[in-house]
């Protein structure tokens, strides 16, 4: 829910940030990213004065952009056994649309 109006604090994670799972209450002045998602930001901005600013406000637009999502089934048969994940991956567009 809610946009923080002052990021004090980055949390980055190694692939989903999902720190709450662990127990932590991520505040409205934490801005959570993955790393993978630091990264891509830190390169598409390139050289710049205030890089840290800039990569806040591009991650605080991810954030409110909702993203319309299509679970993708994995199916595995081993031995006559068929286990089926229904919701492990996603499908996205990157326009928002599906």
């Amino acid at each position: 829910g809610e946009l923080p109006t002052l990021v004090r604090l980055w949390a980055i994670g190694r692939s989903n940030a999902r720190f709450q799972s662990y127990g932590y209450h991520v505040g409205a002045q934490v801005l959570v990213l993955t790393w993978p998602q630091f990264v891509r930001l830190r390169f598409e901005i390139g050289l710049g004065e205030d890089v840290f600013a800039q990569i806040t406000d591009r991650a605080v637009a991810e954030t409110a952009a909702a993203a319309k999502r299509t679970p993708m089934p994995f199916v595995i048969d081993h031995r006559g056994v068929r286990t089926i994940f229904k919701d492990i991956w996603s499908s996205f567009d990157d326009n928002g649309e599906q």
